[in-house]
């Protein structure tokens, strides 16, 4: 699963100091840095019970947050979503859009209520925001629509959509 998790997440802008890094190819220019990383961890197995890699990625043609249109993120999640439900093996899962969410025509309406709390309680959904300094940077603009979670089967791998 780390082949796989690493093809998504490369290049990756920072990893735990625990990790040894070592690219393996390099650099085709300074401005676009396309380097393959190796992991090789250094965890002593009956010790760590779980680990987390959080990234987050923009997506060319696609304004971020602040300014992003009601449309744009709309095309965002279907493109994100379209990608995911491709995933084999043990990354194959399925989208669940936020409560609310008229956007994702497969679940009209979202996640149920009791879906969504259940995923908050085990600390894989994110927040509706709240300060001052995301309101008004626009996170929440259209909220709850285009905004959903991704999880393989095994709930082991997750991705939050907008």
């Amino acid at each position: 699963m780390v082949g796989s998790l690493l093809t998504l997440l490369t290049p990756p802008t920072s990893i735990s100091p625990r990790f040894r890094i070592r690219p393996s190819t390099p650099p085709e220019s300074e401005k676009g840095c396309r380097t393959r990383l190796q992991l090789q961890h250094r965890f002593i197995p009956r010790y760590v019970i779980s680990t987390r890699v959080r990234t987050g990625r923009s997506v060319r043609g696609i304004r971020l947050p602040p300014s992003v249109t009601f449309e744009e993120r709309r095309e965002l999640e279907r493109i994100i979503v379209k990608g995911l439900l491709n995933l084999k093996e043990e990354l194959k899962g399925d989208y669940y859009p936020l409560h609310g969410s008229k956007s994702y025509e497969p679940k009209p309406g979202g996640m149920t209520r009791e879906q969504e709390e259940d995923m908050r309680e085990n600390h894989f959904l994110f927040q509706e925001p709240d300060s001052t300094l995301l309101l008004s940077s626009g996170m929440g603009r259209h909220w709850p629509d285009a905004r959903g979670i991704f999880h393989n089967d095994e709930k082991n791998f997750l991705v939050w959509v907008n």
